[in-house]
């Protein structure tokens, strides 16, 4: 049986779901939030070779220095002349130095030109988000990423994750048909879900407290939520819930007879996107009797 989508439920999540992630949704995410010093050649950048007698001046300072010096009882102002080679011997940079030089240069200017295409992207960002994004504007921004050679920790990986999330959510509302459109039932999970029809199924983590958090299976029906794991089954009826709402990659649904809501953590945004939308209307649909 397909449920027909309801009028009062949002098709994207507002920018405060999508803005926020909690902390457990950060640990299954297990990203970290910068990325490496880049190589300068993946910005096109490279060090320049050094000529081959680059550092030979401090080579012949120190060599004429020593002979001087060594020749200094003989003829005394070999003594002022050497003191002065070896100083210049060691003001001078070996070839060494020179190539530290050369590779901190190239890397300087390398990230200056990641700053550059870093602002490119997030004016991309932006203007994406001033206007209703669409699958195939996603992936294009997603692909300009790639051509500026961008990784995913230098774009930032939340923003990347959440920009997915939401291709992966907006063609998914589309497979519904759009506004006017019904929820398809998802077939194959009569034993768990019976008698109940099911319309979404993922994996996730329950938050909880202590340090255990379990992994399960997800289920959103025409009756209840049901998250199963090997220790048991929590279930809320949908008439007996209050609040339903997305943090992120996190979804919170709140009993009337409980002080603390359940927390259901994805491992992707666009899981999480879904199951807001599906338990949104499913908990409208039951709240206004509209099947």
């Amino acid at each position: 049986m397909a449920v027909r989508l309801h009028p009062s439920v949002k098709m994207l999540p507002s920018p405060r779901r999508l803005g926020r992630s909690s902390k457990t949704a950060a640990a299954v995410s297990g990203h970290a939030p910068t990325g490496p010093v880049p190589r300068p050649e993946r910005f096109g950048v490279t060090a320049q070779p050094l000529p081959p007698n680059a550092g030979r001046s401090r080579t012949v300072c120190f060599a004429a220095a020593i002979l001087l010096l060594a020749a200094g009882a003989a003829w005394s102002p070999a003594l002022a002349i050497g003191a002065i080679l070896l100083f210049g011997g060691f003001v001078l940079p070996s070839r060494t130095r020179l190539a530290a030089m050369e590779a901190h240069r190239a890397q300087t200017a390398a990230l200056a030109e990641r700053d550059r295409r870093l602002l490119l992207f997030k004016a991309r960002v932006a203007e994406l988000l001033a206007r209703t994004p669409s699958p195939d504007t996603i992936r294009a921004t997603l692909m300009f990423q790639k051509q500026l050679s961008l990784t995913d920790a230098e774009a930032g990986r939340d923003a990347i994750e959440r920009l997915k999330g939401a291709a992966e959510f907006l063609e998914f509302k589309a497979a519904c048909g759009g506004p006017s459109g019904h929820l398809p039932p998802i077939i194959g999970h009569d034993q768990m879900v019976s008698p109940d029809n099911c319309y979404f199924v993922a994996r996730a983590t329950r938050d909880k407290r202590g340090d255990h958090v379990p992994w399960g299976t997800l289920y959103l029906t025409s009756a209840r939520t049901m998250f199963k794991t090997a220790e048991g089954l929590t279930a809320a009826p949908w008439t007996k819930v209050i609040a339903f709402e997305q943090d992120g990659r996190a979804l919170r649904v709140q009993r009337s007879d409980r002080q603390t809501p359940y927390v259901f953590v994805f491992s992707s945004y666009g899981e999480a996107m879904k199951a807001y939308f599906v338990g949104r209307n499913l908990w409208a649909s039951v709240k206004s009797s509209d099947f």
